[in-house]
């Protein structure tokens, strides 16, 4: 618990997501991801909570919000004394459930990740920044 303690430790104090959480039942939130981070990390598969898709339903979550929610937890783990290597698997892990939390479709390709009718490669500044 000593993860989730300091994720949600630095979550109160951040300003970018701190009111998706307010209102709400913190420590049932933190246990029901302490369950599901736990298992997705590889321990044992004993998560039985709602699916992900229907818990965040009509939420309105980001990009941006969720990469702030793997910054806490890239902090916490650091101030755990997590070596590097391991902090990366363990945000790799967790990427997939961004689409989850987003309630879109598995899979979206790149292409379809449009903001003000471009997309990635367009707001890249095109192919030719890519070499």
């Amino acid at each position: 618990a000593q993860f989730m303690d300091r994720v949600y430790d630095l979550i109160q104090v951040d300003n970018r997501i701190k009111s998706w959480f307010s209102g709400k039942n913190y420590q049932a939130i933190k246990e029901g991801q302490r369950v599901y981070l736990t298992e997705l990390l590889g321990g044992p598969k004993i998560y039985k909570g709602k699916d992900l898709v229907e818990i965040h339903k009509g939420m309105g979550l980001s990009d941006y919000e969720f990469d702030c929610f793997l910054g806490n937890c890239e902090k916490a783990m650091s101030g755990l004394g997590i070596e590097d290597e391991t902090i990366d698997e363990a945000i790799v892990s967790m990427e997939p459930v961004r689409n989850a939390l987003m309630n879109r479709a598995q899979g979206l390709a790149a292409h379809s990740k449009m903001v003000d009718g471009q997309s990635i490669i367009e707001r890249f500044g095109g192919e030719m920044n890519v070499e």
